[in-house]
């Protein structure tokens, strides 16, 4: 009788341990956010024209002929969708100038499925992609 309370009460621990232990998914979690809720990880998501550089709260994104960033981190839904405003600014051929096209409110929304994460941006009524990157270094050919 007392080797079986033992194996409960070992039982019991165990449970309790998994329980609470923190997971992956937890540790990418806010305090108070749902469980199914987790970000997109930090690190460089490329594709052809376009490198999504997401380091914690701040993500920097460049493309071809243009750049931005958005506040980070990107928290997924259920659905492991994510949109957030951020800022776009359409570059011109030529050395960068101090006096540059101004930054345009934009929307970015994107999916992170299978390891890979589809991103649309909507500057006003223009729809920018979608771009599917994945977490390697991208090839992006700036303005000439």
């Amino acid at each position: 009788m007392t080797r079986d309370r033992g194996r409960l009460s070992s039982l019991a621990l165990a449970f309790l341990l998994v329980g609470v232990a923190p997971s992956a998914c937890d540790r990418a979690t806010p305090a108070g956010a749902d469980a199914s809720t987790v970000r997109v990880p930090d690190g460089v998501w490329g594709a052809t024209g376009v490198r999504l550089d997401v380091n914690g709260a701040t993500i920097a994104v460049e493309f071809d002929c243009a750049h931005g960033t958005l506040p980070g981190p990107l928290m997924l839904d259920a659905q492991h969708r994510f949109s957030v405003t951020g800022a776009f600014v359409r570059e011109q051929p030529g050395p960068r100038r101090d006096n540059g096209p101004p930054a345009q409110e934009a929307q970015y929304m994107g999916l992170l499925e299978r390891g890979t994460l589809t991103v649309t941006v909507r500057v006003g009524t223009e729809e920018i992609g979608p771009f599917t990157l994945a977490v390697a270094e991208p090839l992006l050919m700036k303005c000439l």
